[in-house]
């Protein structure tokens, strides 16, 4: 039985996130014609499914930084043709409560100096003055100009409107069942609906990127669940984003701090035999509804839907810092997948294995590093010299020799989380 052609182009993009549509985008715009197949629908994975965060309070010096520069540049270029995507820039906070957590955030912000970012450390009249939803037990904050916000799956959604009126064509609710190969030779994918002939395919499929190792090639990303809840508009004004000091310590570059001590910065709702880590992230979207989160877990499986215990941290610390918004509804809440590599920085990589296949996965923090990452692999794929140096990208970099800390514990796969935005 032969299968039908559903479609051909030079490049198939196979996963419609941050990193697919950009990379979609950046080829049409050099000329090509691609094809972006995606399993469900456009931003429907971790690019969905987050604050719309762009943070480089503590983004590690060399390649991180400077992707989160090219990322926030392109949105930033992009935007007037974006239409309202909530594109703010008007700087983020990590807010401390005790004095030990204030010395180590103030080591935290010398240090930030050498690596080029600016980082000013405030103390609780200016903290307030920046942000009057600081939490009642701040005693003060560093803080960052640099940092920013988007809508995430409204930018997704966006790039992806300028991409097909550059002639990128988007299939939805097209799984790729394998990739099309003839011996060594590359010639697109098979998916449900049908073949979609390439002789370039480019991997962007985010926490799902290791199924490529049904394909023969080892794809070193692993998910990690995250969850958000969001509650009705508040009249108050957080203005600027937010972490508190459970999100600090998530970071190797606040806890390489000399006065770091984990017990510091881990809260009364944390319980680390239950394998969850509160991030602590606070945002509001420009309607003045309020999202709190992250609970995280390596569960090691698909399943989006967030789990009781994060649930709860996510309430208690909400009532802690602001028990005087204690009546507002919760308006709804929602969890996803985020792509995890062992050394934490993403992929952008071509296979030397299968020639024509590219990589472009584990972006922890896709929204600021997905949009240069979407530009780099599609450089790659048009055998153009990458604007920046992706050495330390690479497939065969030292720091994916070692793989994951610990062995993923397998669960059954869930039916997907609510999501209200």
């Amino acid at each position: 039985m032969i299968a039908n052609v559903l479609d051909r182009a030079d490049v198939a993009v196979v996963g419609a996130g941050t990193v697919g549509v950009s990379a979609a985008f950046f080829l049409a715009d050099m000329g090509l014609d691609v094809v972006v197949v995606e399993r469900e629908h456009i931003a429907w994975g971790a690019s969905g499914r987050n604050a719309g965060f762009l943070w480089m309070h503590t983004r590690n010096p060399g390649l991180p930084v400077d992707l989160a520069r090219a990322g926030i540049e392109i949105i930033e270029t992009l935007s007037p043709d974006l239409g309202p995507i909530e594109f703010r820039r008007r700087g983020g906070m990590v807010f401390f409560e005790t004095d030990a957590q204030r010395r180590v955030m103030e080591e935290f912000a010398a240090s930030r100096a050498n690596d080029g970012v600016e980082i000013s450390v405030l103390d609780q009249q200016q903290a307030r003055e920046l942000s009057p939803l600081l939490p009642r037990n701040a005693i003060g904050a560093t803080f960052c100009p640099e940092d920013g916000q988007i809508n995430s799956p409204k930018f997704v959604g966006a790039l992806a409107h300028l991409a097909v009126r550059k002639g990128v064509r988007i299939h939805e609710h097209t799984a790729v069942l394998s990739l099309l190969r003839d011996g060594d030779g590359l010639h697109g994918v098979h998916t449900w609906s049908g073949l979609v002939l390439a002789d370039r395919v480019i991997w962007a499929t985010g926490a799902w990127s290791g199924e490529l190792e049904r394909e023969g090639v080892a794809a070193p990303v692993r998910p990690s669940r995250i969850g958000v809840l969001v509650t009705a508009p508040v009249q108050e004004k957080l203005n600027v984003l937010m972490f508190g000091p459970g999100g600090a310590k998530q970071y190797a570059i606040v806890r390489d701090q000399p006065s770091f001590r984990e017990e510091d910065f881990t809260g009364p709702w944390e319980d680390g035999e239950n394998g969850f880590e509160y991030n602590e992230l606070v945002a509001q979207r420009e309607d003045g509804r309020i999202q709190i989160g992250n609970p995280e877990d390596d569960h090691g499986g698909f399943d989006q839907r967030t789990p009781m215990y994060g649930m709860k941290m996510m309430v208690d610390s909400f009532l802690d810092r602001w028990p005087h918004l204690a009546h507002i509804a919760i308006d709804g809440q929602w969890s996803g997948l985020i792509p995890v590599t062992p050394d934490a920085l993403p992929i952008v990589d071509a296979f030397s294995e299968i020639p024509g296949l590219f990589l472009s996965a584990g972006h922890i923090y896709g929204n600021v590093a997905g949009p240069s990452s979407g530009r780099l692999i599609a450089q790659l794929a048009n055998g153009e010299t990458p604007f920046m140096d992706i050495e330390g990208l690479s497939l065969t970099r030292p720091g994916l020799a070692y793989g994951f800390d610990r062995a993923p514990v397998p669960v059954d796969e869930g039916e997907g989380a609510f999501v209200r935005w």
